[in-house]
């Protein structure tokens, strides 16, 4: 069972895409000086941690373009996502309120 990362700011949730359990634990590492408890429940990260949480989901992402694509349109289409979804995190991860956790 996959545990999925989340995050959100006082605006509301921030779209992110389905992450390997291997993934959330490893944004949540990253930003372990604010994680409040070990009840898996309830693992977040808020302020900056939370933007370093993101800044590691934003590195697997990109990572998710080290593939092999049936076509040069294939994989324009995904870079194009890739970098649409990028922008949007990186956006939203300054707004007031950011933080990550599980779901």
């Amino acid at each position: 069972m996959s545990v999925n990362l989340t995050a959100k700011t006082a605006k509301g949730p921030i779209d992110l895409w389905q992450t390997p359990s291997w993934v959330t634990s490893a944004c949540l590492v990253a930003g372990r000086s604010t994680v409040r408890s070990t009840n898996a429940a309830s693992l977040y990260c808020r302020g900056k941690d939370a933007a370093i949480a993101l800044e590691v989901y934003i590195c697997w992402v990109k990572g998710q373009l080290d593939s092999v694509w049936d076509s040069k349109e294939e994989l324009t289409y995904h870079q194009n996502l890739t970098s649409g979804h990028i922008k949007m995190v990186r956006k939203r991860s300054r707004e007031k309120g950011l933080e990550v956790g599980l779901l």
